[in-house]
């Protein structure tokens, strides 16, 4: 059967039923089985038309096991994995595999002879025979040791492969590796523990694997399979993680199948059963053709072959008693009507072709009747009805032919049906018409049978085998293989019409036994692949005396029979006579040699299971690249090959019982739940490439009886889970209900309640237009490439899909599984949500409730927690009442990256811009340009399959403009989109040049826009010779190997990533053995992976950059499970969460990639899958940095729990994380630069921290010859020396956005005040000693009593101090505008009062500032005013967000709440801040109506607050206007040295850091002074000289009583906290902030609810009292919808 073809159609017949992979959205499988050919064939030979192609077996065998690795990742199976190979067929399979191997070993033979006439050097090394894919040869044997070494391995060492049953069934095994799993199900199904819903997914690429599975009759059974491109062919990709990946549901299959016959429910005589009209949906699929007996004449797939058969068979079956066959017999007597039936409209068919073949007689005078042996047939029609009654009367001489004497040996049963043949009636009345098709069929059977002579036997012959035929295929479908002997003798299938008297056929088959593997290779192989047979045989197949050398033709000719494509031609070679070969073989058995006596045999099927307690050393048979396995658990089990064999009267056929239909397992479609129609209608469906010109199975949504109300919708689907985008359903959680007139949302009563209530916003007109694009969207998304018609939509749903789960450790020692949703809310229509259905569950889901079960002893985990964030470990020990788990963690030596970043300038690669390069070259830069890309040339005398030239490319494709995509390492775009080269790359267009001068004289005559052809290349018109050489040796240069990467993608080059390896050589050489630490940590503070996880982060705190030290924490990937690496490459892509990072791991590993590297240890993973080692160590630095600056007593004893992050979620002031320093810092620098910056990275000693920025090349202008580099190491002062940041204590706000630190010889303010506050706490420390025992700690009784009524009186007197109690005013302070002895304030610790006395420049140079006020009047700064109203309700500064663009520059203003306003583009940077704020001021009473807001703080400017439909132009903010900016103006904020305020940060200085994808809101500046004096907020410095006079409060005054507000509320929370682990090694304690930071806001529904001016929708709405209605508020967004191009 055409494997496209029938795929093709079935998928456009039925468009829901293919789906693509998305990792997190896979249903759970429980069996996954693997067809292995489909992965041995394109592993082996991918590209066979390529005579120099050559691969190793170490990469062969290297290739199938990524291969099956990342397949194995997909699915997941939690039960039994089989991978089936495929053993000797039965004879029926043979003949058509010598055809194939035949066909191929002549297309190979063609391929070098062609390359050696043109003059080609081939390589040395032997070709790979695709034949070798066959049972019995070397190869395979070589194989299968291979297979059996990488099951123990990943058993040994995967922890996702350790729970499964693993079974290998071999190419010693017997039977198509298909049909051996086939069989397994079978035999599982018969077993008593069986499990009736069992989930099933069968990998391979053949269309008949669709009949395997629905013959299976299991509900719950899914395919999968690559992508498939139709139309123009495209690149094979050879990545298997590249690939797209479909899954084919034969669930929703089923419900298909039912709507196709769907009218026979109401006009069967018998119960209509679904399951038999699968059964007989299967048999007609027969008749067009498989790989056991040819199709039927003129029956083609794409010539509407199945619609026909299909209609055929719904008019028949109200007639007959019952189905056609019962469970795989045929039911002969009913199948013979629908074989009549079919033959009915013969006659119809031939009358069209008939009437041609009159009228064109009358023209030429020409009678077809004349000369009946040249008449040639049209095979495109389709002739049906047929009878050769007419031969009777023609002369004996008509009916002769010049082919052979066939004489036909008739048994029993067919002389029966001769004798039927000839009871028949002849019409003495038959006119010309039935000659002329008498004739006509018999010219067909004389042709392709090669009979002599046409009569009642011959047809008595061909309707027995046929029916025997289909009768054979139908056993070993259902039953397994009923005859390994029988074979269809014929290369073409009989007329419809002469297949009939069969009714009472009587049909047996004999099982026999297989071929032996020689036996077959023999009977399959052609001469030209003799060598893979022992020498003793070969001389069969070559030598003149051989028995049997007519079987070996070398030439052979080949019918496409109504085909179109060559590979579905029929090769026209003798059959095998089974008694001839043995016979010829039996004399030379005993010149074998005992290691091919031991190949000529049948082998078991292996099981494999983990056992813990089993080890041994597994030692490998190529150690040069696959290590042994040291410490393997593998065991195990020899099955007989006919273990899984079940007699037929004991198989269970049909649905088992116990099956649930009608519950809903999630990731299975379902047509269920939804009310609809279907109807067949050309609708022009795009599953592929292009639209389908065929008919579809379309779904029509039925409209709901009852009105739908948009209110009652919002009522019972807000803040609840549904499932989304029927039919392949998804759970979401919904945020939002639209009708195009209201928008309805949920919004929380008051703080102190979790009730929410039901609000509403009017659509203003701009959101109406957007939300009917979205409407039409959908309808034609959904007709287009769904195949459903929506109808009239009234109401969107927006909702979050799910991202996956999470176990969440509560009090008592409970855990319990939380989903965590999407940030992004999408849109999907009303009719296609569903809600409140009966959804299965996962047992695992139910396993897990406290923590021993969440941790259970020897379980592995990963610690997030400073000082050993990212390590691994075992678990010892579980304390339930304290809900503590002790782990032993393993840390290894770490290798010393300093010096590699230190190198780093020099190890750089200088990049040359296109016009440098170019100078270098000798040519010129457009050529240069189109020859570093694609470069097609037009080759007139090839024509492509569609009728046109085909197209030759010889471009280097080391970038693609289009696309935005480089070749690493070879060209990169800068940000101003101009190309520039590497050295490697001028190498190889230099080589280029030499080799092809002639070609580049040509093209450098041709101008850019011309179209270059083949025969211009060369002027003795040899041009297509000369592009196939230019071709071939395109083929060696590295570039073309590489897969392109986005442009903006980060990477190191080369060298640098020599160096990294050389530095982890270095560690290891050392052998120094991993230091064994145990701890005593909570549960939240562990990772361990889990199948739930889905796209949920190990950390969503943690940021990635390069040179980053990193752990894959994921199962199921080709990386083994713990194993570090080092980030060398960052990869862009459309969502943050795509964004891959290329790591080089210390260890080679199977499934690695050469990239870059000189072993295989590369490998790309999202950030899911990696837990950041540096990202722990760069927050401990901080954190050692605040302890060591003479405040060790504040840092003490600290620790952030889960409820604290909830808290102060948004405020971004915690230390521990470089994003959360300075939150509202802007990060200007080098706006203009074209670099690709590494950000700084801080790595603590005892003595300094090592800060070093590294920058890659700089590209400078046009007129630079040669890039440069700029690189910058910073040496910080001792950490006692600078300026540093203290921890703050969880609960106490940061005051005006800074950390207020002391002088380093007296105590902070706030630490004692927070000893005290902790010393009232029963509290047992972040870490506990493993050995500290009771007695120990009563020692010290006495000892922390008294420090205690210390540090309770030094507390009270500080707070005293702080709060200015009993105390008179501190008169002002000077307010001249410069004090020189701020100057030297760089170092120096600031109490609250000098903080707000002091501010000074980014170069640390302090100047006096008079002290400000805050009045609440029109004339001042919007700016200041937000960042007084922040003040007031207990936020951190405001952070803004500059947008440069051609009118000028806009800012975004980002509260700590998550909220963020979007400013008027205007003039320059403070215009723009403030136009931002005017828009946060008039919005925030309305989106906060709890908080108390900025009453008379909206400032009358001449600023618009709302920023559509289009953004007003710039104006000047009427308290600035006439003025000149002041001197202290360039103090905006805590700026780089080379910074300034209105410079735009480039992407390309963004690029390094990169950061998870739940923390982008989180993000500050990568690059910090640490000399520098404290963050200053740009609304203080800014005009307060201007105000001072009137200020009726001064700063010291505003910030004693904000800072007792705040520390009243913050002590009523204070007390509710615990402190959050316990560690203790060495007697130091250490605080952890590290990983409690709060996540990003991402809660999309809170943001649209927030940003609306909401009404409180009460039930009196629906009694006709219509709430009170308030104006709109802002712009806002519709969510995205899912059926959109960006989504």
């Amino acid at each position: 059967m055409g494997v496209p073809k029938f795929y093709r159609w079935v998928s456009e017949r039925y468009p829901c039923i293919s789906q693509v992979v998305q990792e997190h959205q896979i249903p759970d499988f429980d069996n996954m089985y693997l067809d292995m050919n489909g992965i041995i064939h394109p592993c082996s030979h991918p590209n066979d038309d390529d005579p120099h192609f050559r691969k190793s077996e170490e990469e062969i065998f290297a290739d199938i096991f990524h291969y099956i690795e990342v397949l194995f990742q997909i699915i997941k199976p939690k039960r039994v994995f089989f991978m089936a190979v495929d053993g000797v067929a039965p004879r029926a399979k043979m003949n058509q595999q010598r055809g194939r191997r035949f066909r191929s070993a002549k297309e190979a033979e063609q391929n070098i002879r062609k390359a050696l006439e043109k003059g080609q050097v081939l390589p040395k090394e032997e070709r790979f025979d695709s034949n070798c894919i066959t049972p019995g040869t070397p190869f395979m044997v070589r194989l299968h040791e291979q297979l059996k070494f990488f099951v123990s391995y990943k058993i040994s060492t995967d922890p996702a492969w350790q729970g499964l049953r693993v079974y290998l069934s071999g190419h010693e095994t017997p039977g198509e590796g298909e049909h051996k799993i086939m069989d397994f199900i079978r035999s599982e199904r018969v077993c008593p523990d069986y499990d009736p819903n069992t989930r099933h997914c069968l990998y391979g690429l053949d269309a008949d694997l669709i009949m395997l599975g629905l013959s299976s009759h299991e509900p719950h059974f899914a395919l999968l399979r690559e992508e498939v491109k139709f139309g123009k062919a495209s690149k094979r990709i050879t990545r298997p993680e590249k690939i797209t990946f479909h899954l084919l549901q034969l669930s929703l299959f089923r419900e298909y199948l039912d709507w196709e016959f769907n009218e026979l429910k109401d006009k069967l005589l018998h119960p209509y059963d679904l399951e038999k009209i699968i059964d007989d949906w299967i048999l007609m699929g027969f008749l067009v053709g498989n790989d056991f007996i040819p199709h039927l004449p003129n029956l083609h797939i794409n010539h509407d072959a199945l619609p026909y058969l299909y209609r055929v068979y719904i008019d028949l079956m109200p007639s007959l008693d019952g189905y056609l066959h019962d469970s795989g017999k045929l039911v002969l007597p009913r199948f013979e009507k629908y074989l009549e039936a079919l033959s009915k409209f013969d006659r119809e068919h031939f009358e069209e072709k008939f009437v041609d073949m009159k009228w064109f007689e009358s023209k030429k005078g020409f009678t077809f009747g004349n000369n009946p042996t040249d008449f040639e047939t049209d095979e495109s029609v389709l002739p049906l009805d047929n009878s050769f009654a007419a031969l009777e009367f023609m002369p004996e001489e008509s009916v002769t032919s010049k082919g052979k004497q066939t004489k036909v040996k008739l048994n029993p049963e067919i002389e029966k049906l001769a004798a039927k043949f000839d009871e028949e009636q002849s019409d003495e009345d038959e006119d010309v018409f039935e000659t002329e098709f008498a004739m006509h069929k018999r010219d067909y059977y004389i042709q392709k049978f090669g009979y002599e002579e046409v009569n009642r036997d011959v047809l008595a012959e061909l309707t027995y085998q046929y029916v025997t035929g289909i009768q054979w295929i139908l056993s070993y479908y259902f039953n397994g293989v009923p005859s390994w002997s029988w074979f269809f003798p014929f290369h073409y299938a009989p007329y419809m019409s002469d297949i009939r008297h069969f009714s009472s056929l009587e049909i047996k088959f004999e099982l026999g036994t297989p071929f032996l593997p020689f036996e077959q290779l023999l009977a399959v192989l052609p001469a030209a692949s003799r060598q893979l047979l022992p020498k003793p045989f070969q001389n069969l197949m070559i030598m003149e005396q051989s028995d049997i050398i007519d079987y070996y033709p070398v030439n052979f000719k080949t019918d496409l029979n109504g085909k179109q494509q060559e590979w579905e031609a029929v090769v026209l070679i003798p059959f095998i006579d089974e008694e001839r070969l043995l016979d010829a073989m039996a004399p030379l058995y005993s010149r074998l040699t005992k290691e091919e006596v031991s190949r000529n045999k049948h082998g078991p099927c292996l099981l494999y299971t983990y056992d813990s307690s089993l080890t041994f050393v597994y030692h490998s048979s190529m150690p040069r690249k696959f290590s042994d396995i040291s410490c393997c658990h593998a065991r195990w089990e020899v099955l007989d090959k006919d273990v899984f064999h079940v007699a037929v009267k004991h198989m269970q056929q049909g649905l088992c019982e116990g099956v649930k239909l009608d519950v809903y397992y999630p990731g299975f479609p379902t047509l269920y739940h939804v009310p609809h129609k279907a109807q067949l209608k050309k609708a022009g469906v795009k599953v592929f490439q292009m639209h389908s010109k065929s008919h579809s199975m379309i779904l029509n949504i039925m409209e709901p009886q009852e009105k739908v109300l948009s209110l009652r919708i919002a009522e019972d689907f807000l803040g609840k889970t549904c499932y989304v985008g029927w039919p392949h359903m998804v759970e979401a959680l919904v945020v939002g209900v639209c009708d195009g007139i209201k928008r309805y949302f949920h919004q929380k009563k008051n703080s102190h309640n979790s009730d929410k209530e039901v609000l509403y916003q009017d659509l203003t007109e701009l959101e109406v237009k957007s939300w009917n694009h979205q409407i039409k969207s959908a309808k034609e998304y959904q007709l287009e490439r769904r195949g459903i018609e929506l109808g009239e939509t009234k109401i969107i749903i927006e909702a979050c899909p799910i991202k996956g789960k999470r176990y969440v450790c509560g009090a008592k020692g409970l855990v319990t599984m939380e989903k965590e949703w999407s940030p992004m809310p999408v849109s999907y229509p009303y009719q296609l949500t569903v809600k409140d259905i009966h959804v299965h569950e996962s047992h695992e889901d139910d396993k897990i409730h406290t923590i021993e079960e969440l941790f259970p002893i020897g379980s592995q985990c990963f610690m997030l927690a400073s000082p050993y964030y990212g390590s691994s470990g075992e678990v010892i020990e579980i304390d339930v009442k304290q809900s503590r788990v002790r782990v032993q963690l393993h840390v290894p030596p770490q290798p010393d990256l300093h010096s590699v970043i230190d190198k780093y300038k020099a190890l750089s690669v200088n990049y040359l811009p296109a016009h440098v390069a170019a100078k270098k070259l000798g040519i010129t830069t457009n050529l240069l340009l189109r020859i570093s890309g694609s470069f097609l040339i037009e080759n007139e005398s090839s024509k492509s399959s569609s009728g046109g030239t085909t197209k030759v490319d010889i471009g280097l494709n080391m970038k693609f403009s289009k696309q935005n995509r480089e070749a690493l390492g070879f060209a990169r775009r800068t940000e101003g989109g101009e190309w520039t080269f590497s050295p490697a790359a001028l190498k190889i267009i230099s080589g280029y040049l030499h080799k092809f001068p002639h070609l580049f004289e040509t093209l450098a005559k041709m101008s850019s826009n011309d179209r270059c052809f083949a025969k211009d290349l060369e002027v003795d018109e040899k041009g297509s010779e000369l592009l196939s050489e230019v071709h071939d040796w395109l083929k060696t240069i590295p570039s073309l190997q590489l897969e392109p990467v986005k442009c903006g993608s980060i990477s190191l080059d080369d060298p640098v990533v020599e160096a990294i390896e050389q530095a982890v050589l270095s560690t290891k050489a050392l052998n120094h053995k991993p230091k064994a630490v145990k701890v005593r940590v909570r549960p939240h503070l562990l990772f361990k992976p889990s199948g739930h996880q889905g796209a949920v982060l190990p950390d969503k705190d943690a940021t990635f950059e390069l040179f980053d030290r990193v752990v894959n924490v994921k199962l199921n990937v080709a990386v083994p499970f713990g194993l570090r690496g080092t980030i060398i490459g960052i990869h862009e892509a459309p969502n943050s969460s795509d964004v891959l990072y290329e790591v080089i791991f210390d260890e080679p590993f199977l499934g690695g990639l050469a990239l870059r590297c000189s072993s295989k240890n590369v490998f790309l993973l999202e950030a899911l899958a990696l837990i950041n080692i540096s990202y722990g160590e760069r927050c401990e630095a901080k954190k050692v940095e605040g302890r060591s600056v003479g405040n060790s007593s504040f840092g003490t004893n600290l620790a952030s729990s889960p409820q604290l992050n909830k808290e102060s979620k948004g405020s971004q002031s915690k230390s521990g994380d470089s994003r959360l320093d300075s939150p509202g810092a802007p990060d200007y620098s080098n706006a203009r630069s074209n670099q690709r910056t590494i950000p700084q990275r801080n790595e603590s000693s005892k003595s300094a921290t090592v800060s070093t920025k590294l920058r890659t090349p700089e590209i400078q202008g046009s007129g630079s010859s040669q890039a440069q580099v700029n690189i910058s190491t910073r040496i910080d002062r001792p950490v006692n020396e600078r300026n540093t940041q203290n921890v703050t204590p969880p609960g106490i706000q940061k005051v005006a956005g800074v950390l207020t630190n002391q002088s380093s010889n007296s105590p902070s303010e706030f630490a004692d005040m927070w000893k005290e506050l902790k010393l009232k706490e029963n509290s047992h420390g972040a870490f506990e000693i493993p050995g500290d025992t009771p007695e120990h700690k009563s020692n010290d009784k006495g000892q922390d009593t008294r420090e205690s009524e210390v540090l309770i009186k030094e507390g009270t007197k500080a707070l005293r101090e702080l709060l200015q109690i009993g105390k008179a005013p501190k008169p002002k302070m000077d307010q001249q505008p410069n004090r020189p002895e701020q100057k030297g304030l760089a170092g120096k610790h600031l109490t609250v009062d000098e903080l707000f006395r002091s501010h000074g420049s980014a170069q640390g140079t302090m100047e006096q500032f008079p002290p400000t006020t805050l009045p609440y009047h029109s004339g001042s700064s919007p700016s200041l005013a937000l960042f007084t109203w922040c003040q007031l309700s207990g936020l951190p500064p405001p952070c803004y967000h500059h947008t440069p663009s051609v009118e000028g520059v806009s800012a975004i203003v980002e509260l700590a709440n998550g909220f963020k306003f979007v400013g008027s583009v205007c003039r320059n940077p403070f215009e723009a801040m403030d136009s931002a704020a005017s828009v946060a001021l008039f919005q925030l009473p309305r989106i906060m109506p709890n908080i108390p807001g900025p009453r008379n703080l909206v400032m009358q400017h001449q600023f618009s607050p709302v920023v559509f439909p289009s953004l007003p132009n710039p104006v000047t903010p009427q308290s600035f206007a006439g003025l000149a900016p002041l001197p202290f103006q360039k103090t905006v904020r805590q700026l780089s040295p080379q910074s300034q305020p209105w410079a735009v940060r480039t992407r390309s200085q963004d690029q390094p850091n990169r950061e998870g994808p739940q923390s982008a809101q989180q993000r500050t500046s990568a690059t910090l002074n640490s000399s520098a004096v404290p963050f200053i907020p740009l609304q203080v410095s800014r005009r307060s000289s201007s105000r001072s006079q009137s200020s009726p409060m001064t700063s010291q005054e505003t910030a004693v009583k904000e800072t007792s507000e705040l520390s009243q509320l913050n002590e009523s929370r204070q007390k509710e906290q615990s402190q959050d682990f316990e560690y203790q090694e060495t007697g130091e304690i250490f605080p952890r902030n590290l990983c409690s930071e709060s996540s990003a806001n991402n809660v999309s529904a809170q943001s649209d609810a927030s940003e609306t001016n909401s009404l409180s929708v009460d039930k009196t709405e629906r009694a006709g009292i219509p709430p009170k209605k308030m104006p709109i508020s802002s712009k806002r967004l519709l969510a995205p919808s899912f059926f959109s191009k960006k989504s």
